[in-house]
């Protein structure tokens, strides 16, 4: 059961590792590059059904950064990964679940 997990992980690690090369290395537009992102999320849920938090709390602060350095997005607004413009790409998590 650990090897089929580690092996998981190092997948989404290499999708991951993946997107963030695309998004610095593309120009197509910020509603492409957050269906990327969406994208990895959706991978990140298939590989590790029921533990979408910790897409948010690991991998997603990771392509936020290059969204911000990209785009020129305000960090602070999106350093809470339920506290952001966007989320219409993210299933629908977003300021709802704030309280």
């Amino acid at each position: 059961m650990l090897n089929i997990d580690a092996k998981k992980a190092r997948r989404l690690q290499l999708i991951v590792d993946f997107a963030k090369d695309l998004l610095y290395q593309t120009n197509e537009g910020i509603e492409r590059d957050f269906k990327l992102v969406d994208s990895v999320r959706k991978n990140s849920i298939a590989l590790f059904p029921g533990d979408e938090m910790t897409f948010f709390m690991i991998y997603y602060p990771r392509l936020r950064r290059v969204l911000v350095e990209k785009y020129g997005l305000e960090a602070e607004y999106y350093s809470h990964p339920l506290n952001f413009k966007f989320e219409e790409y993210f299933g629908g998590i977003g300021n709802e679940n704030i309280h």
